[in-house]
């Protein structure tokens, strides 16, 4: 996440092969702003919310593999907006 202003934030990610060695790193998310946290989904990826008045929550798949790579989509969990510091995913069985 990075948390910055005016629509200048984002959500980037970071690469790495099994030995720990970075292969590539690239932005998943752009036009945000102020993007304090979010969490991990069941499903693998990765919400990210906005911390200011008009906030929103965006879902990232970073599989390079998923037909929604590079797709962020907003999430109904922002609704009207608001500031979101974090979101939680939990699995019921």
């Amino acid at each position: 996440n990075s948390e910055v202003q005016d629509k200048r934030g984002g959500v980037y990610g970071v690469y790495m092969d099994d030995d720990g060695n970075v292969v590539d790193y690239k932005q998943l998310l752009s036009g945000t702003t102020r993007n304090c946290s979010g969490g991990a989904t069941p499903w693998h990826t990765y919400v990210s919310c906005e911390e200011y008045g008009s906030g929103q929550c965006y879902q990232v798949d970073p599989d390079p593999a998923s037909e929604h790579h590079l797709l962020p989509e907003k999430t109904v969990l922002g609704g009207k907006g608001g500031n979101y510091e974090a979101v939680v995913s939990v699995l019921l069985s």
